[in-house]
C-alpha cells in the first residue's frame, strides 16, 4: 500500500553511468569517508551509510538518492542546519557520481520501526518529542507529510531522544496556518495519510497529527493497523473514519487516538489538545 516516496525534480538530468552504491572507504565529495552501509531496508528513493565527517571527525548519515532524484529546495534551504532537539539536522547537501546526497545527524537508535512494540507509558514519552518537533517544524512552515515509524529515530543507542527525520517529501507554506493545494499531492504512504491529501491534495499541519495517530497504532501492535488489506480497503477506511483499533487500550489512549484520526481537519486534534 505504499506510494511513490519522493518527490521528482525534472531539472536534475540522469547521468550516463553512475555507481550503483557506495563502497566502505570511498570519500565522497573529499569529505565524507563511508564507514559503512547500505543501512536498514532498501527502498526505491535511497539508500543510507554511517560516515565520518573527516573535517570535524563526527559519525554522520549520508542519505544517497536514486539517480535523477533529489528533495525540493525550498526545503532543503528551510532545514539546513535547523538545530531542534527533536529534530534530525540537515547538515550538507550536494551531488557526488550524478546523484543527490544529503549528510545530517546519525541516530545511533536506529528508526522505531526497529524496536515494535512499545507499551502506552513508553509511547507517552514519544508523543511528546514528536509533537514538540512537529510544532517547530510547522511554525516554519514546514509539513513534513510522512509521519510513519521508520522515519522517527531514536538519536542514541539506549533508545531514548526521539527525532523525526526523512524531509523527502514535505511541503513548504509560506504561512504556516494556510492549507496548501499541492500538485504532488500522490506521493505519500498511503497507509499513513490523511484523507484530505489524498482525495483533495490538501497540505497542512493537521495533515501530519493523522499521521502520527496511525503511527502511534503501529507503535503499539506492531504492525500496521491496515495489514492484510488492499488499497481499496485501506481508502475506505480512512475516508469512512473506519481505521482498525486494537483491543485493550486504554480509555486515554484511545481518545487521544480518535481526535488525530478525525476525517475533517479543522475537528482534529492538533498540539493544544494532544499535550493537554
Amino acid at each position: 500500500t505504499e506510494a511513490a516516496p519522493m518527490e521528482i525534480d525534472a531539472e536534475v538530468p540522469a547521468p550516463r553511468t553512475a555507481p550503483v552504491t557506495l563502497e566502505a572507504g570511498e570519500m565522497v565529495n573529499d569529505r565524507y569517508r563511508v564507514e559503512e552501509g547500505p543501512l536498514g531496508e532498501p527502498t526505491g528513493e535511497a539508500e543510507v551509510f554511517r560516515c565520518t565527517d573527516s573535517h570535524t571527525a563526527d559519525i554522520v548519515a549520508l542519505k544517497f538518492y536514486r539517480t535523477s532524484i533529489r528533495p525540493k529546495d525550498s526545503i532543503l534551504e528551510s532545514l539546513i542546519n535547523v538545530q531542534h532537539p527533536d529534530v534530525v539536522t540537515l547538515r550538507d547537501y550536494g551531488t557526488w557520481a550524478g546523484r543527490f546526497y544529503e549528510i545530517m545527524d546519525f541516530c545511533e537508535g536506529g528508526n522505531l520501526m526497529d524496536h515494535m512494540p512499545f507499551d502506552e507509558d513508553a509511547l507517552k514519552q514519544i508523543v511528546r518529542e514528536v509533537v514538540a518537533g512537529l510544532q517547530y517544524l510547522h511554525s516554519q512552515g514546514i509539513v513534513h507529510r510522512d509521519i510513519k515509524p521508520n522515519n522517527l529515530f531514536f538519536r542514541h543507542s539506549e533508545r531514548r531522544d526521539v527525532v523525526i527525520g526523512d524531509f523527502g517529501v514535505s511541503s513548504f507554506l509560506e504561512n504556516p496556518d494556510r492549507v496548501r493545494k499541492t500538485s504532488t499531492g500522490g506521493f505519500f504512504t498511503l497507509d499513513y495519510a490523511a484523507p484530505e491529501l489524498i482525495d483533495g491534495k490538501e497540505v497542512s499541519p493537521k495533515t501530519d497529527y493523522y499521521g502520527l495517530g496511525i503511527t502511534l497504532l503501529h507503535l503499539m501492535t506492531g504492525v500496521s493497523p491496515f495489514a492484510g488489506m488492499d488499497t481499496n480497503a485501506v481508502l475506505g477506511c480512512h475516508f469512512r473514519s473506519k481505521v482498525p483499533r486494537p483491543q485493550g487500550i486504554s480509555k486515554e489512549f484511545a481518545g487521544l487516538i480518535n481526535g488525530l484520526l478525525r476525517l475533517r481537519p479543522v475537528n482534529r486534534w492538533g498540539y493544544r489538545q494532544v499535550m493537554s
